[in-house]
């Protein structure tokens, strides 16, 4: 058994030697009992002083309050923040605001594009682009070769044509702001003309558009299930 770090948080490395630049422990039970027994006084009361407990807290990686103490007898918790702690383990608040729900069939469309993929199609496909109508859920997929602008807005352009001939028209589009697909000239006056509200996402807010990342979850998930069933 090998560790990088000996078993005590002390220069002492109790239990341990030194061999090829790693600590070996001793694992014996009589090793592991005078580690333990050591922590304790004989009265019962903590023996580890304030700056032994928080070099255990530092070399368990800064394990939390509730743990270590379970593993350490004798830690003795100060009650100060950790500032490491809040760095390392800091996580952003996603702030979930309720939407109104669409009415109409295709009155918001979302959209993403996926790939590029490693292995290309039969027809030399390296993308597929993906729109979702917002109140049925309703998915179309169209495979392309690449992602220009001039493919992109083609696939959109076909898509809509879909849609009208259905009897309904697209008015509001969401997305990204990917530059090469969604946000460029040809694309922005393609919207403008047909009188639909371009929607873009925040920069680094993919949550902001979670039914098109979802969908294109799916999608994939399938697509692997069936390449390796056949």
């Amino acid at each position: 058994m090998h560790h990088q770090r000996s078993c005590q948080p002390t220069d002492d490395n109790v239990g341990t030697k030194e061999r090829h630049a790693l600590y070996e422990l001793d694992a014996g039970p009589s090793v592991l009992d005078s580690q333990n027994t050591a922590l304790i006084t004989s009265n019962g009361q903590p023996k580890l002083s304030i700056a032994e407990s928080r070099m255990w807290h530092r070399h368990r990686g800064h394990l939390g309050e509730a743990a270590i103490k379970s593993i350490v007898k004798g830690y003795v918790d100060d009650g100060r923040i950790c500032e490491v702690c809040i760095q390392a383990k800091l996580k952003r608040k996603i702030i979930c605001v309720p939407v109104q729900c669409t009415t109409t069939p295709f009155e918001l469309v979302h959209s993403d594009l996926c790939g590029p993929f490693a292995v290309r199609s039969s027809g030399s496909a390296q993308y597929f682009i993906v729109y979702i109508d917002d109140y049925s859920r309703h998915a179309e997929i169209t495979v392309l070769p690449d992602k220009r602008a001039e493919t992109c807005t083609a696939a959109f352009q076909w898509f809509q044509a879909k849609v009208n001939c259905w009897g309904y028209d697209i008015r509001r589009f969401r997305s990204d702001n990917g530059s090469g697909e969604y946000n460029n000239k040809m694309f922005r006056n393609i919207l403008t003309v047909q009188g639909i509200a371009f929607e873009p996402c925040p920069p680094h807010t993919q949550h902001k558009n979670g039914i098109r990342k979802r969908m294109i979850g799916v999608l994939t998930q399938k697509a692997r299930a069936m390449m390796l069933d056949s």
